[in-house]
């Protein structure tokens, strides 16, 4: 099932996005597919579809390095994290910080 989420940037350009999201569970590994919905896309995110992934040990998740995510600019980085922060939050999952 799709949610659908308003991500909020801080780089003047953007403003808010629209982003539709499903989670699946595997296991201990949870995935989170995300797409960038409606007519706006910003020339700096070069993705339009991306995923989140993390392990979840006990009750926390620890996020899982992508490199698909982080090969782009430094600018769709930020805001992938921006978006796995917002989702993560929303779901009320825990997240293990360092």
């Amino acid at each position: 099932m799709n949610s659908p989420i308003t991500v909020p940037y801080t780089n003047e350009q953007a403003g808010e996005l629209n982003i539709s999201y499903e989670i699946s569970d595997n296991g201990e590994i949870q995935e989170i597919i995300c797409t960038i919905v409606g007519p706006r896309f910003p020339i700096w995110l070069q993705l339009r579809k991306f995923s989140l992934m993390s392990q979840r040990k006990d009750s926390l998740y620890v996020p899982l390095f992508s490199e698909a995510n982080n090969s782009k600019n430094l600018a769709t980085s930020l805001f992938i994290d921006e978006v796995y922060t917002s989702i993560m939050s929303r779901e009320k999952f825990k997240v293990w910080v360092a």
